[in-house]
């Protein structure tokens, strides 16, 4: 019993996180951004970089904010000075998706909900 409550729960936390970023995909506008920096934080398997990007809204505000798609130190796929497209929600600019990320993450959060809940099931 405590296998499906762990497994409920897992699911529903990713699903969550693909839902909100197919939220920011469906509504969200888009722009350029530039990379700004590489932003490290440690992890126990090594450290992960996210990109800090730096944009313009549809208003003229400039947003500086830090991505979500971060990456291990060998595969670090933003240069500093890169230009790249961004969707960002009008209502609240700073959260945004990198275009070129959108997709993979949405599918990897799907792929893991389904593998818990065969997990779960079997």
């Amino acid at each position: 019993m405590m296998d499906y409550f762990a497994s409920s729960i897992f699911v529903t936390v990713l699903v969550w996180a693909a839902a909100r970023t197919l939220y920011v995909r469906w509504r969200g506008v888009v722009t350029t951004a530039t990379i700004i920096a590489q932003k490290r934080h440690c992890a126990d398997d090594g450290d992960i970089h996210s990109p800090v990007v730096a944009f313009l809204t549809k208003e003229g505000v400039r947003i500086e904010a830090e991505g979500k798609a971060g990456v291990n130190a060998a595969n670090t796929p933003f240069c500093v000075g890169e230009q790249v497209s961004v969707r960002y929600l009008a209502d609240n600019p700073k959260r945004f998706n990198i275009v070129r990320h959108e997709m993979p993450y949405v599918l990897c959060l799907f792929l893991f909900a389904l593998f818990a809940v065969a997990i779960a099931l079997f």
